[in-house]
């Protein structure tokens, strides 16, 4: 089966598979009731995932963001999801 991965802001779970990557984001409207909130998060996860996927070992991802995630600036969100994603690789 695959690993899970924790911090602060994400839950990040991951199954190695010999197929290409697939990553996917989840943002409930528990984390932010409106859809520009949560769609602007999945975005910047995106465009972060976009840059990291040559070290990125092949699998299945699927990162579900928490709460405070909604409440975090860019720059402390992907420092955090840069040191989660580096503990996969």
């Amino acid at each position: 089966r695959g690993r899970a991965f924790f911090n602060s802001l994400f839950t990040l779970k991951f199954i190695k598979t010999p197929d290409p990557i697939k990553f996917t984001v989840v943002v409930s409207t528990k984390v932010a009731k409106r859809a520009v909130k949560r769609n602007r998060l999945k975005r910047i996860i995106r465009e972060n995932v976009r840059l990291k996927l040559g070290k990125m070992p092949k699998g299945d991802y699927l990162l579900i963001c928490k709460p405070i995630a909604a409440k975090t600036d860019e720059k402390n969100l992907l420092i955090v999801f840069s040191t989660l994603i580096s503990k996969v690789i």
